[in-house]
């Protein structure tokens, strides 16, 4: 890398904020989320935990697990992207509260 040039990530979706976090190390857990409680083993992605509640994760790869008090959001970096599908579908259906 140049000096004074970075890497361009486009911060899109959960994917790109656990391999920021993780510095693009695929086999970490990355966890964001003030007093967030996690426990976990053998288990990589990311946890985003606003709940308060005790997120325990076991042998899961490539995981999101977003807990906030009026929902939870499981998936896998894989399917990411298609977050946005879920949201516009809450949209449609007058779930805004949850959103």
């Amino acid at each position: 890398m140049i000096p004074g040039r970075f890497d361009w990530d486009d911060v899109g979706d959960f994917a790109s904020v656990a391999k920021l976090k993780s510095g693009g190390r695929p086999s970490d857990l990355s966890i964001l989320g003030e007093n967030a409680r996690v426990l976990a083993d053998a288990s990589s992605g990311i946890v985003v935990a606003q709940s308060g509640r005790l997120v325990s994760l076991i042998g899961v790869h490539d995981i999101v697990v977003v807990d906030t008090p009026d929902a939870l959001l499981v998936t896998t970096t894989a399917n990411a992207q298609r977050v946005k599908t879920v949201v516009d579908a809450l949209k449609l259906s007058g779930r805004d509260d949850v959103l």
